[in-house]
């Protein structure tokens, strides 16, 4: 090998870090962000308070995966951002009574990480389809976790059909009140004309959709074996990085879900350790999930600091558990996940070279 060519990737190396660093470092304009911030700080607001006020604190699991339909349609019109939060809303109602089925036969790591298997490539699938942005898998992946890890009854599947589907009938509806006010240019966006089998055909799909099966698949089954306390959580790192359009972008997604979730814990920890009253934690959530979507789609490293208090919180008030033990699982099966998942991506990359290498290869013998 020459020294032109070995200086050659030595300057690529370079130039591929500064770009990681100019993701890690940019925050992107706000764009009236609060807008969804205050939808989804909404959103979670009025079911976590009604679940809270009615003594079922175990419900606050799916009192809060309505304000995960805030997330999406932002821009849109008003008529594609109610088809589209209507069918986030249904679909993650379904994934929460699923997980909750599942949560019946008290799951093991592998069965738990088939579930989260499945629901994160049928998000994939139905975001290429529908046009949902971003892909609802770490969502879904959310929502069957943490309800197949609840201790639950065969008379749980109600409430988890009925306060999930409520919260997200909230959040629709909260999606819709901008129609009361003077009327602002918003995009237009064409549904996209793929069906399901053209979508199976296409390579790139079945590219992504193997890395966002295997994935939270792999993150989960390694914290379970490893002993952890909340393997899903692993499995829902795992599917983060994966979003990122480029490989500049996926590393600094793993990079900032590591690093927001350490300043979260540490945000959780002060949060916490005074035990103080169960009415400021619920303000705390929802301030953290305010905090969260403003910075979502403009610095996701500081939207992290938001996510993981946010999460933390709703799990203690849900069923309280010892705080280190909480804390600790949280950063280590965060590492699993985006270790994973890093590691997944690079395989396929190379997989990927090596398959065109070999195509050129065989276009020129021929």
């Amino acid at each position: 090998m020459s020294g032109r060519t070995a200086g050659e990737g030595r300057h690529r190396g370079v130039s591929r870090l500064g770009q990681v660093w100019r993701e890690l470092v940019t925050v992107h304009p706000h764009a009236t962000a609060h807008w969804g911030a205050l939808r989804a700080a909404v959103g979670i607001a009025v079911p976590s308070a009604y679940v809270l006020a009615v003594g079922r604190p175990e419900w606050l699991g799916y009192a809060s995966f309505g304000c995960f339909v805030a997330v999406y349609g932002r821009h849109a019109t008003w008529r594609a951002r109610l088809e589209t939060q209507l069918g986030i809303g249904v679909v993650l109602t379904a994934t929460a009574v699923l997980g909750a089925a599942v949560g019946l036969t008290r799951p093991g790591g592998l069965l738990t990480a088939l579930l989260l298997m499945v629901v994160s490539g049928v998000g994939l699938l139905l975001a290429r389809r529908h046009g949902w942005a971003p892909a609802p898998s770490v969502f879904l992946v959310f929502a069957a976790g943490a309800t197949a890890s609840m201790p639950v009854t065969a008379a749980d599947l109600v409430p988890a059909a009925c306060v999930t589907a409520g919260s997200a009938a909230l959040g629709v509806a909260v999606g819709q009140m901008g129609r009361l006010f003077p009327a602002d240019d918003r995009e237009r966006t064409g549904r996209l004309p793929s069906t399901y089998p053209a979508l199976l055909r296409d390579p790139t799909v079945l590219r992504d959709l193997v890395c966002y099966a295997a994935g939270p698949f792999l993150a989960t089954v390694l914290a379970a074996l490893a002993g952890f306390g909340h393997p899903s959580w692993a499995g829902v790192a795992a599917t983060i990085p994966l979003a990122g359009a480029t490989a500049v972008v996926q590393a600094a997604r793993a990079t900032l879900r590591f690093v927001g979730t350490l300043a979260g814990i540490v945000v959780t920890y002060l949060l916490l350790a005074p035990d103080p009253p169960t009415w400021v934690l619920w303000i705390a959530v929802v301030a953290s999930m305010l905090l969260a979507e403003l910075f979502i789609a403009r610095h996701y490293g500081i939207a992290v600091i938001g996510i993981t208090p946010t999460a933390l919180l709703t799990i203690h008030l849900a069923s309280p558990a010892p705080l280190r033990s909480l804390l600790v699982d949280r950063v280590v099966e965060t590492a699993v996940g985006v270790l994973v998942s890093v590691v997944l991506l690079r395989v396929v990359r190379a997989v990927r070279r090596s398959a065109f290498r070999r195509a050129r290869d065989d276009e020129e013998r021929g």
